[in-house]
């Protein structure tokens, strides 16, 4: 897995490089192909931006300079982070569709119903009843 990190870091600092060099739409088709690729290998994005931002980083820049170099890498940034939104849009909807699903069956009223009466004739229903038809056969 370190080998993976370590193949997928530099090739991150090579396309935000690329990117903070050309320009704003430099290096954001590879940024959403590196960030899709983080996460198929369930690596930290976050991570790997730090790291590769803080490589680029020369300690002789001004913090106007620095300021600026960061406003740009929070764009390459946010263009990973896009591929795992839309996963995770994608998760929820399908969440709240199966729930729509399950709240709907034709099938779950009668579960209800039937687990309604399970709580209030016990597990045993048959001995609930037997036990009344024994009292009144008994008193008569």
């Amino acid at each position: 897995m370190e080998t993976k990190l370590t193949s997928l870091s530099r090739r991150y600092q090579a396309a935000l490089l690329r990117h903070l060099q050309q320009g704003p739409q430099a290096g954001l088709r590879s940024a959403d192909g590196l960030g899709r690729e983080a996460l198929d290998l369930g690596l930290d994005p976050a991570k790997i931006h730090e790291q590769a931002l803080v490589a680029l980083m020369a300690p002789n820049h001004s913090f106007g300079a620095k300021d600026g170099l960061i406003k740009r890498a929070q764009t390459f940034f946010v263009e990973a982070l896009t591929r795992i939104e839309e996963t995770h849009r994608a998760a929820m909807a399908a969440n709240v569709r199966l729930s729509q699903l399950n709240a709907g069956a034709p099938g779950n009223r009668r579960l209800r119903v039937g687990n309604r009466k399970r709580k209030f004739f016990g597990a045993r229903p048959w001995r609930r009843l037997s036990r009344k038809a024994s009292c009144i056969t008994a008193c008569y």
